[in-house]
């Protein structure tokens, strides 16, 4: 990069040939033009395809990620967990492997949670309580529950939003109705005052 000064031609700009001018704050800066590149590397090639895929198969999760990531980056923080963590497979082969999927992730402590599943697609999902104000984690009574599905068939997924408290140990959800085909289940915790959230939890193939 050069800075000039020409009183025969006063102030130019755009690009002359090999060399990009432009007036800045100093005066005039000239460049040298440098074309930009598209290189089309395997490497390059199997990343773009890999990113193609987990955006075109986590769509229907965007503002949800917006959400369960907010202090962390939203939509863009989510995806880009998945990339590294839960898509699996070689170019043009890859898969999601749910059970790896991040919803959330954060701080707060979260438990151990077991499903069961009834008819009408309810599900009572129970969690362990022993560790709530123990000094060995920052679990909290008040802390909120949260429970993420995602189906396959449909590309669709749900929030449930704040249904339970910690220490009450358990609930029950019914998965949507009109749902078919393998269902994926997440929970995780928050604080009440939505300042953090816990790792969530992967409940399975519902």
């Amino acid at each position: 990069m050069a800075t000039y000064n020409s009183t025969t031609f006063g102030g130019i700009s755009g690009r002359h040939g090999t060399a990009v001018a432009s007036v800045g704050k100093t005066g005039n800066i000239l460049r040298v033009y440098k074309a930009p590149s598209n290189p089309k590397t395997e490497r390059q090639i199997s990343q773009r395809t890999k990113f193609s895929f987990s955006a075109n198969s986590l769509a229907c999760m965007r503002e949800l990620f917006k959400y369960t990531f907010r202090h962390k980056g939203g939509y863009n923080y989510g995806l880009s967990l998945a990339m590294r963590g839960a898509v699996t497979g070689e170019t043009p082969d890859f898969l999601i492997d749910f059970s790896k999927l991040k919803v959330s992730e954060g701080s707060v402590y979260s438990a151990v949670v077991n499903t069961t599943k009834h008819e009408n697609n309810v599900l009572k999902l129970e969690w362990s309580t022993a560790n709530i104000n123990d000094k060995s984690s920052n679990a909290k009574s008040s802390d909120l529950v949260y429970i993420v599905m995602y189906n396959e068939e449909l590309h669709e997924a749900c929030l449930f939003d704040g249904i339970a408290k910690r220490q009450e140990g358990t609930t029950t959800v019914s998965i949507p109705e009109l749902w078919t085909g393998i269902t994926h289940g997440w929970l995780y915790f928050g604080r009440a005052d939505e300042s953090l959230e816990s790792n969530s939890v992967y409940l399975g193939k519902l």
